[in-house]
């Protein structure tokens, strides 16, 4: 059974307010693009901390679009990107890879972003 709600981006529901959030976490299942792209004034503020689940599986077959366009949207607009590595659960530390527009991510990737 279908059930219709009501949405609305980031950029909407924060376009008469005058606070920007200062981290998003961003899973989507493959639909990184569009929520990026939906999201670009506050990623223009340069301000917030991203934390972004990448699927290049999915970001490929249900949205034809990949992760060097997630990576790269982020560069785009003034950010670092980091892919956050031993983000298991039983590990006491994690660490962090620097990715560049031509990095390569296949399996599922958290990403880490600031401006």
């Amino acid at each position: 059974q279908a059930i219709s709600v009501q949405a609305v981006t980031l950029d909407g529901f924060f376009k008469d307010k005058s606070l920007i959030p200062d981290v998003i976490k961003i899973d989507v299942e493959g639909a990184e693009m569009k929520v990026l792209n939906e999201t670009q004034k506050i990623l223009e503020s340069g301000n917030v901390k991203l934390f972004v689940e990448v699927h290049p599986v999915r970001l490929k077959l249900k949205f034809q679009s990949s992760a060097n366009a997630v990576i790269s949207i982020l560069m785009d607009n003034g950010y670092n990107v980091f892919e956050i590595k031993n983000m298991r659960r039983h590990s006491k530390e994690i660490s962090l890879k620097k990715l560049n527009r031509e990095s390569r991510l296949i399996f599922n990737t958290m990403l880490y972003a600031y401006g």
